[in-house]
């Protein structure tokens, strides 16, 4: 019988994991072939913010179109989905801190506007 002990590699000779993109969505393949997908706090806060400032900007663009518009374009910046489609079509990336400097600028312009018009609204 053939000796298997040559053929076996010890764990510090296995190959790093690779790394595949899948939709825009970074995924880690492990040399076991197991799929894992990472999930970080700038995920979950741009599924989640994201829907919150698409959702409130449709909404603002029945009465208040600045403000629609400027919460759009922050529920936009943040999105995963939309930030894939602008990586990919147009080749522009924004940088996790820049993304979210920009997203709440365009909230704090936007809480403004909103708090302008409602003392308009109470003054006159």
């Amino acid at each position: 019988m053939e000796d298997n002990t040559s053929l076996q590699q010890s764990p510090t000779q296995l190959a790093p994991p690779v790394k595949v993109t899948i939709e825009n969505q970074p995924l880690a393949v492990s040399v076991t072939g197991e799929n894992t997908r990472k999930i970080t706090l700038g995920i979950v806060l741009g599924w989640t913010l994201g829907i919150y400032a698409l959702l409130w900007g449709i909404i603002c663009l029945t009465g208040y179109r600045l403000l629609g518009i400027i919460i759009l374009i922050s529920g936009i910046i943040v999105f995963p989905p939309i930030s894939g489609i602008l990586k990919a079509k147009l080749h522009i990336e924004l940088t996790g801190g820049l993304k979210w400097f920009i997203y709440f600028v365009l909230q704090t312009i936007g809480f403004f506007l909103f708090l302008a018009d409602m003392v308009k609204k109470f003054v006159h």
